[in-house]
């Protein structure tokens, strides 16, 4: 998550989306929030020499100003943005990144048939703020808006649709731990047969 929230423009929004999934998703399970807020404080930590850095060389970046998301007559006048920005992103995750969001929709399904909330939640959570913040992003854009997106959706939408394949091993084991008995106990049964068919 540091690492992310240093890279790249958007790599913040990714960071801080986890952030707020992990709460939700610890308020789902009961768990305490420390190690979560110990990540958040890590990640502002670690990005206060660079944003110390840019603010000192005046290097603030020339694509967005998020200060206009504040203006809702900005926010008004350009809501057809909204509308291109999230048909543009989906449609990149549909067609450009169809194994990963694919496997990330099963990874849903898979979370919610092990009853596992917390990690639906989190996955969910995370999910759906990383694609507000995406296009949020492209609504305080500086640039016109379908330039923007012709040339950069198809690359910042991936961080979305791998990070939800990156997370399928987990909810596989989970599948898997609640499966094996069953298989077990299957396995046991034809060898019972088998043995008095003998």
């Amino acid at each position: 998550l540091t690492s992310s929230a240093l890279l790249k423009n958007e790599g913040l929004m990714f960071a801080l989306a986890a952030l707020v999934a992990a709460l939700a998703a610890s308020l789902v399970s009961g768990r305490r929030m420390r190690a979560v807020v110990f990540v958040g404080v890590a990640i502002g930590v670690a990005r206060l020499p660079w944003q110390a850095f840019v603010a000192i060389n005046d290097l603030g970046t020339a694509d967005y100003d998020f200060a206009l998301l504040a203006s809702p007559t900005y926010v008004v006048d350009n809501a057809n943005r909204v509308e291109l920005a999230s048909r543009a992103l989906a449609s990149d995750l549909v067609h450009t990144w169809t194994l990963p969001t694919a496997v990330g929709a099963l990874t849903l399904l898979g979370a919610l048939l092990t009853r596992h909330y917390a990690l639906f939640v989190l996955i969910v959570g995370w999910a759906i703020i990383s694609f507000a913040g995406l296009v949020a992003s492209y609504v305080a854009s500086k640039h016109d808006v379908t330039w923007h997106l012709d040339t950069s959706s198809d690359r910042v939408v991936a961080t979305l649709a791998t990070g939800m394949l990156m997370i399928s091993p987990l909810v596989g084991w989970k599948l898997w731990s609640l499966t094996r008995p069953e298989l077990e106990r299957m396995r046991r049964i034809r060898f019972v047969h088998r043995k008095q068919s003998a």
